[in-house]
């Protein structure tokens, strides 16, 4: 009988071309591809998930370098202005904070002058800004702890040098004016102007302007017209600069002057001491006129003369002093003219017994003034110290030189005209000391520098 060929079997009691179990896994080839597909899925979200937190962290590092860079500055510009360097942090932080930074538990602010590290270390005309946050961690949290974020800014107060000239009213037209056939030195020294007009300091005139100087600073512009060309250190003339305190202010005493003279008479042969007397301080309150005839030296002991009216010294006449002059108020004004021959040297701060009015050789005491103070002629103005008038024009003309080199104007406002011939240069050995405190170094804007 003929067996059914679909009815056959093995020994095994399997059907022709089945596999066994272990045979039946090697060959299942699609649940490996998932498993490898998973794997790198995973790898791949990591990779994506670790992309975007380090471009978090680079996006808030840019951040708070923005931020560092405008504490610096701020704080820099904050000492600046008022000569205060511990309040470098507090200012710091404030301007960080203007930036969307502030310290907390993961945000660490740090601002220290001079800077600790850098460049710049040990200059205390520079303030460093440090920021340093940790950020939460995500993916990266597999890899570590710990992330620190710093960043770090220097922002230097760049230092011009000593101011001889300097004009403190904002809101004069002109600071400063320069013209005629002005020719003047500053050697060692600049010129800064406090007003903010677009002609804080002017140069005008013909090629006989020469001018030689540092720097010319100013808080607003600067306007130079015909052929003047001043020589300067610092080129161009530096405007939108902030502005400069009066190196002066809150440092000056009261005046105590001593007897009253109304009318005192100085003509050919008398001295001091036949019209005034042996008083230290004497206070003349009908103005005091010093004719041509006058051949005045003022004792030593005398340290303070005192005028309320009109100082004038006329052509011809001569004056010879260590002392200051002290305009009593608000109409007190001096005028030197003429072919005078004035020698006045300021009292130094480090004499014994310490004058009050150190390094100061006119001094206008009033808080308001409605009038200027001149300086011309053509003799022999020989003004060692400081003409202090803060409230007060100060007029420099004619050939008001002397040769007096540690001469500083500080007024109102300041006008040079005619052929001035004045040096000037910033105190130096054998300069009169001003008060204890006097700053007269300019600065200029903050600049970052790391």
């Amino acid at each position: 009988m003929a067996r059914n060929p679909d009815s056959r079997s093995s020994s095994t009691g399997r059907r022709p071309g089945m596999a066994g179990p272990a045979a039946s896994f090697g060959r299942a080839e699609g649940g490996a591809a998932a498993v490898v597909v998973a794997i790198s899925l995973s790898l791949l979200i990591g990779m994506v998930g670790f992309g975007v937190e380090v471009g978090a962290w680079y996006a808030a590092k840019r951040h708070n370098q923005t931020a560092a860079d405008a504490a610096a500055l701020g704080a820099a510009y904050n000492m600046y202005v008022t000569g205060n360097a511990s309040l470098v942090q507090e200012m710091a932080e404030a301007d960080a904070a203007r930036n969307g930074i502030e310290p907390n538990d993961r945000i660490t602010i740090a601002a220290v002058t001079p800077p600790a590290s850098g460049g710049y270390i040990g200059k205390s005309s520079a303030v460093e800004v440090t920021i340093v946050e940790q950020p939460d961690l995500l993916f990266s949290s597999l890899f570590g702890n710990i992330v620190n974020l710093a960043v770090r800014a220097v922002a230097e107060v760049k230092i011009l040098g000593e101011v001889c000239v300097l004009s403190l009213s904002p809101t004069a037209p002109i600071g400063i004016q320069l013209s005629g056939s002005a020719n003047m030195n500053l050697d060692g020294c600049g010129m800064f102007s406090n007003a903010t007009s677009s002609t804080s300091m002017t140069t005008a005139g013909g090629a006989q302007l020469q001018v030689i100087a540092d720097f010319f600073s100013m808080v607003g512009g600067y306007k130079a017209s015909g052929s003047a060309d001043p020589i300067l250190d610092t080129e161009p003339p530096l405007t939108g600069q902030a502005p400069m305190q009066d190196p002066l202010k809150d440092k000056v005493p009261l005046p105590l002057p001593g007897a009253n003279h109304a009318d005192p008479r100085f003509g050919s042969g008398d001295t001091w001491a036949d019209s005034i007397g042996s008083a230290n301080a004497p206070y003349f309150t009908n103005g005091l006129t010093l004719g041509s005839q006058a051949d005045i030296t003022i004792p030593s002991s005398v340290r303070e003369v005192y005028v309320k009216g009109e100082l004038k010294i006329n052509a011809g006449a001569k004056v010879n002093c260590t002392c200051t002059f002290v305009m009593m108020d608000a109409d007190s004004f001096v005028t030197i003219n003429g072919n005078a021959d004035v020698r006045v040297t300021a009292p130094s701060a480090d004499a014994s017994p310490s004058p009050r009015y150190g390094g100061i050789a006119f001094y206008n005491a009033s808080a308001t003034s409605n009038t200027k103070s001149s300086f011309s002629g053509t003799g022999n103005t020989a003004i060692e110290g400081i003409l202090y008038f803060p409230n007060q024009e100060i007029d420099y003309r004619g050939t008001s030189t002397g040769g007096a080199k540690c001469t500083r104007l500080i007024g109102k406002n300041i006008v040079f005209t005619g052929d001035t011939g004045a040096y000037l240069q910033p105190s130096g050995a054998n300069c009169p000391k001003p008060i204890a405190g006097t700053d007269l170094v300019a600065k200029s804007v903050p600049v970052l520098v790391e």
